[in-house]
């Protein structure tokens, strides 16, 4: 754990300035081959991609809170020109960046978040249940159980948000929150079955 920790506090120290994946893996103290292989199976992201979902997040938190030119902010998070930058950010957060801006989110669900230590040893739990895609009525849904400690529901709700879902490439249906967890009937924990839909990029 501590090498990835080191490889997480690397990229978010240097998310403005042009870093690589080596970059990072040296921070860790690994070959990069073995770094990639170790930080997917953590983090479940690569590392590229966690390092652009990152600097878009922040890039998004920026575009709400000033009213910096698009290019500027874009530049700031080492992306090249605007068009790189409207290109990505559209198909993390299925809007441009001027769309973003003219449309505030209430809330910063879909932003990536900085990863803290307790989140990564959730999701590497041995009871740590991944969502599935299930039909119901003919129409996808995703299963999403909890077995582990309740105060930790949370987190399972950021991996559902942050990782599994724009994996998949589906977004959920309707609003999601702790309510939505029910106990099962079959085993302990807890589970909640919700309506998926593909993507418009």
């Amino acid at each position: 754990m501590r090498p990835i920790h080191a490889a997480l506090t690397f990229i978010e120290d240097h998310l403005q300035e042009d870093i690589a994946v080596g970059d990072v893996a040296a921070a860790a103290g690994y070959s990069l081959y073995h770094f990639i292989r170790t930080f997917n199976q953590m983090v479940q992201h690569s590392p590229y991609d966690f390092l652009m979902r990152r600097r878009l997040s922040e890039s998004a938190r920026e575009l709400l809170r000033s009213d910096r030119r698009i290019l500027d902010i874009a530049m700031d998070y080492s992306f090249t020109s605007h068009e790189t930058f409207s290109r990505a950010f559209k198909r993390m957060f299925d809007l441009q960046p001027s769309q973003w801006r003219e449309h505030p989110r209430k809330h910063e669900q879909v932003l990536l978040p900085r990863l803290s230590d307790e989140y990564l040893a959730h999701i590497n739990h041995a009871d740590f249940v991944r969502p599935a895609l299930i039909s119901v009525d003919g129409l996808p849904h995703v299963c999403f159980s909890h077995q582990v400690e309740p105060d930790s529901l949370p987190l399972t709700l950021s991996y559902l948000r942050h990782t599994w879902l724009p994996q998949a490439e589906v977004r959920l249906a309707c609003a999601v929150g702790l309510e939505h967890f029910l106990p099962r009937e079959d085993q302990p924990g807890m589970r909640a079955i919700l309506p998926v839909v593909e993507r418009t990029l």
